[in-house]
């Protein structure tokens, strides 16, 4: 009986660790002209803060994922979590930008690269059967629906107590996590610290920080003539750490990324499908309310409220998706869902047919 009482527990657990992740970006987007007020910066400067933030978790997200295999995935999460908690802390008492860069672009950064993969572990190892699917529909479900609530968030604390209190809020989930840390069971290590490729932890890392930095600066003509070349050293990078993965595994020893993993349908499907749902989701979030700010000069909480049906509409698919897939193959859901957000980026684009104006005069400036 107690034992299925809190069968969910240590997703719940996840969830709470995913959330916060996610929660920074979406909630702080509609805070962005208030940040660059009180901390004396621009809107370049503010943009680029969490444009870094989303870079080190991805540039980092390879070598965390390894360390569970050196540390076990329990202690790689927990490690990861006070990592993240001293950003957290960082960034709620942030004074200018670069206190802000350091708590929330890199400590939560490097934090999250650790929890991510250790959140996914840690439930799949915990469940099995028809559990594991509705698991992992719940661990995608409430990592959507921090992204969807984040502005409505963001929108209150900011206009009417204070921006700090997002980061800041975030730090009660950091203890309810560790109160509940003995929930989460711990792995044997595999590795040791002399088995970790360091070679290729150094050329993934600087091969995606320049193919995103390359893309970043795709935002202002002036930098074009540096796209190519960033873009173009990424590429190469990551074709030599390609490159250095096969020769390790043929040689025997720990890849950082078993690479032909890639040749499986299945999970190479798996990414792909990730990937074209995330962009335009993390798109829509970033775009609108800077829009809605610098534009139509509505305030923070205003943007939260625009955003508003979203963050429910989200809210409810997400966790109506989780149980769905539950009960019919989650491709027919896949699919279902590709259907309804194709429509939706349809629509969205032809409402602005109608009033093109004001987003082409702020592109333009």
């Amino acid at each position: 009986m107690e034992e299925n009482q809190y069968k969910w527990g240590v997703v719940i657990i996840a969830c709470m660790a995913i959330f916060i992740i996610v929660l920074d970006s979406s909630a702080m987007n509609v805070a962005i002209t208030t940040l660059v007020v009180e901390l004396n910066t621009t809107l370049t400067a503010i943009q680029g803060i969490i444009a870094i933030y989303a870079l080190i978790i991805a540039s980092f997200m390879l070598l965390g994922s390894k360390l569970q295999d050196i540390l076990g995935r329990k202690k790689a999460f927990l490690i990861g979590l006070v990592i993240y908690a001293c950003g957290t802390l960082t960034a709620t008492l942030s004074v200018n930008a670069t206190m802000l860069l350091i708590g929330w672009s890199i400590l939560e950064g490097i934090g999250a690269a650790m929890i991510l993969p250790a959140t996914t572990t840690i439930v799949g190892s915990h469940y099995s059967g028809k559990d594991k699917v509705t698991a992992f529909g719940i661990w995608g479900g409430i990592a959507a629906m921090g992204a969807a609530v984040g502005p409505i968030i963001g929108g209150i604390f900011t206009s009417f107590l204070t921006w700090r209190l997002v980061f800041g809020s975030e730090l009660i989930f950091v203890f309810i996590i560790f109160l509940f840390r003995n929930r989460i069971s711990e792995s044997t290590p595999t590795l040791k610290w002399k088995d970790l490729d360091l070679v290729g932890a150094v050329l993934s890392i600087v091969a995606l920080i320049l193919i995103v930095l390359g893309i970043l600066f795709l935002t202002r003509p002036e930098n074009w003539g540096s796209v190519t070349v960033l873009i173009g050293s990424g590429l190469v990078l990551f074709t030599i750490f390609l490159l250095w993965q096969r020769r390790r595994i043929k040689k025997g020893q720990e890849p950082l990324s078993d690479i032909y993993l890639l040749k499986d349908r299945i999970f190479g499907l798996g990414i792909l499908n990730n990937f074209i749902t995330q962009l335009p989701l993390a798109g829509f979030l970033f775009i609108i309310p800077v829009f809605l700010q610098q534009v139509t000069k509505v305030d923070a909480f205003t943007t939260g409220l625009t955003l508003l049906p979203a963050s429910i509409t989200i809210l409810i698919c997400s966790l109506g998706g989780a149980k769905l897939s539950s009960k019919i193959d989650p491709k027919y859901v896949l699919m279902l869902g590709f259907f309804v957000a194709s429509l939706g980026t349809f629509l969205l684009g032809e409402s602005s047919l109608f009033q093109p104006d004001p987003l082409i005069s702020y592109l333009e400036q």
